[in-house]
């Protein structure tokens, strides 16, 4: 099996080989930081390629670290970045997971800002120091090769293929005793460790990387989501950013009956019969036409004696000809008062309505249509309007 080889530059680019898997650590970097280890491992933590280390001068803001790896590289991997300042008593650090196409190369920008988390009292981590950190197999307080952990900290075969010159580590830290290093996925959270539940499994609170993942809170010991900061963590079914009830997701990040959600966004379910949120009303259906619309809002429902926004009448009944139609509208000739609707036929308007004998277009008495739009005696009326003549 070859061995990942590890080229160090910093210039605003780099480019692997041909046909070559790789990946390329585009770093953009604040101007106090001097120092920046890489790291990859795979899914049961064992190195998959050495830690490699490159010293940054003053005034580089950016540059490249390519890692070009053998063929036989897991697919998936943990890739974690650190960095450190002048003094090597601040740190910061990056991690993720990256998933490789072989003979490609895979680009990951990271940004380390200025070194904020002041190491433990043995320094800062790396390679050489006897203590095993994130991304190392080993870590036996020296860098040489041969003898079983490699320049790189990572172990090496009984027989090796191949020698390969690892990356020198400068100016490093005088050498601490070897003593028992930290293990992600143990359990015990040490210095380096923001945080260690014993697994190694990702969006349970503690990364595979032991960092913090957001939206957890783990200062008790046990990671658990937090509910009502708008990111979605853990067993959430929901999260809208606040903890108030009624709203679709409740205070304990669960989807409250009535609602449907997708992460942060709640609404109500028109037609499941419960009234919540601006739902008027909800029937158990969403048909039209029966009171309460397809979109659970107070329909006017003619014929119930409730004249409605819509309804310019409502008589408690459907019959047309009786001054409110079938759809509680006011019919010609007539005109509708009070709740329900009390209507009647207009005299005068030229039309024959209601009880009406004649309408002859006024309200005029002797013409044979009186006022009360009544056949006078010794007339006869016909047509509309209404045409009297004497008999």
């Amino acid at each position: 099996m070859r061995r990942a080889v590890s080229a160090l530059l910093l210039a605003t680019s780099a480019c692997a080989p041909d046909a070559a898997t790789s990946i390329v650590f585009e770093l953009t970097l604040d101007p106090e930081i001097r120092r920046v280890e890489a790291w990859g491992a795979d899914a049961d933590a064992r190195a998959a390629f050495p830690v490699s280390a490159v010293e940054v001068p003053p005034g580089v803001r950016e540059g490249t670290i390519a890692v070009l790896l053998p063929d036989d590289t897991p697919r998936v991997l943990d890739v974690g970045l650190r960095a450190t300042d002048a003094t090597r008593t601040r740190q910061s650090t990056w991690s993720g997971r990256v998933t490789l196409e072989a003979g490609a190369m895979l680009r990951v920008p990271a940004t380390l800002h200025v070194p904020d988390t002041t190491c433990p009292e043995r320094g800062c981590p790396h390679c050489g120091d006897g203590f095993i950190d994130p991304g190392e197999a080993c870590d036996d307080g020296a860098n040489d090769d041969g003898d079983g952990c490699s320049s790189g900290c990572a172990l090496e075969p009984e027989a090796r293929v191949e020698d390969i010159e690892a990356p020198p580590l400068v100016d490093a830290l005088p050498k601490a005793p070897p003593v028992e290093g930290s293990v992600c996925g143990d359990g015990v959270a040490d210095p380096n460790e923001a945080c260690d539940d014993g697994g190694r499994a990702d969006d349970d609170g503690c990364s595979s990387t032991c960092t913090l993942e957001r939206g957890f809170d783990c200062s008790s010991g046990t990671c658990v989501p937090v509910c009502g900061d708008g990111l979605l963590a853990g067993d959430e079914a929901c999260d809208d950013g606040g903890t108030a009830t009624g709203d679709g997701c409740s205070a304990t990040c669960t989807v409250e009956p009535g609602f449907d959600c997708i992460r942060s966004q709640c609404w109500p379910i028109c037609g499941d019969g419960r009234v919540v949120a601006d739902e008027a009303c909800d029937d158990g259906n969403t048909v039209n036409g029966d009171g309460c619309s397809d979109t659970c809002q107070l329909e006017d429902l003619c014929g119930d004696g409730v004249i409605g926004v819509t309804e310019s009448c409502d008589d408690d009944n459907t019959d047309d000809g009786d001054g409110c139609s079938a759809t509680c509208t006011i019919e010609a000739g007539f005109s509708c008062e009070d709740t329900p609707s009390d209507c009647e036929a207009i005299c005068g308007d030229g039309l024959i309505r209601g009880d009406e004998e004649c309408d002859d277009g006024n309200t005029s008495r002797r013409d044979g249509c009186n006022h009360h739009c009544d056949v006078e005696n010794h007339w006869e009326c016909g047509g509309e309007p209404s045409v009297c003549e004497e008999d």
